[in-house]
């Protein structure tokens, strides 16, 4: 997930098929919800920031 969005990923839906790209038959709602508590486990270290929940960006690089 993390560098999915270093890598310039920044819309959820996004870094969720990048993250998940190895396993195609994961259902996409799960997909979601776990990039979601992943984007924000990162969040909470200081390593991504959202401006609005749906939209990720680096704070390092």
């Amino acid at each position: 997930m993390l560098e999915a969005v270093v890598n310039g990923l920044s819309n959820i839906d996004d870094i969720a098929v990048k993250a998940y790209e190895d396993t195609p038959d994961a259902h996409p709602g799960l997909a979601k919800d776990q990039t979601l508590a992943h984007l924000l486990s990162h969040q909470k270290q200081g390593r991504i920031i959202s401006d609005n929940s749906s939209n990720w960006h680096a704070s390092i690089e």
